[in-house]
């Protein structure tokens, strides 16, 4: 019983350490590494995340009455997604000013002098004069959000593939049941 009191004892001594230097912010040697990494050489993209915003209806929890016409039209709305949101991680910059940001119909182009350049294909027609950038100095974060207003030429035919395999299989499954 000595044995597994004195193991109990280390734990729990192991545990309040931890604890301690979780409150005190202490950081390990990897982290610290990260944070003082120093600014590359040369221009380079920054990393990016993109997050497709998809509309939904109370109906689509619901699951009460629908009509056949109801339901295509669900279906049809969630082929295409309502809004794009980029959020590019600028850590090597503190103000936005002296940065370029152009959108067009389907791509978005963001520089910033000898050090970002981003040429990102949205893949989505979006409108330009609808959307908003805004720029977060603590988190040093750019986000941009754009309403999609249809779809490219390349994209459609994806969408029409997976739509198509999609009525495909549920089909099977029916008349599989």
């Amino acid at each position: 019983m000595a044995l597994k009191e004195q193991k109990e004892i280390e734990n729990q001594k192991r545990i309040e350490e931890a604890s301690k230097n979780f409150d005190e912010g202490d950081l390990d040697e990897d982290s610290e590494e990260k944070d003082f990494e120093e600014q590359p050489s040369g221009i380079i993209q920054p990393k990016y995340k993109i997050v497709h915003t998809f509309p939904t209806e109370m109906f689509d929890a619901w699951g009460g009455y629908t009509t056949s016409q109801m339901d295509h039209d669900a279906e049809m709305k969630k082929r295409i997604p309502s809004h794009l949101t980029v959020t590019l991680n600028l850590k090597w910059i503190d103000s936005i000013k002296e940065a370029n940001l152009d959108i067009n119909e389907t791509t978005l182009l963001f520089e910033y002098p000898e050090i970002y350049y981003l040429d990102l294909n949205l893949k989505y027609q979006v409108d330009k004069d609808a959307g908003n950038a805004k720029f977060d100095k603590k988190k040093k974060t750019l986000t941009i959000k754009l309403p999609i207003v249809g779809l490219t030429e390349d994209s459609k035919k994806v969408m029409d593939e997976h739509y198509q395999k999609t009525v495909v299989e549920q089909q099977e499954r029916f008349n599989v049941l």
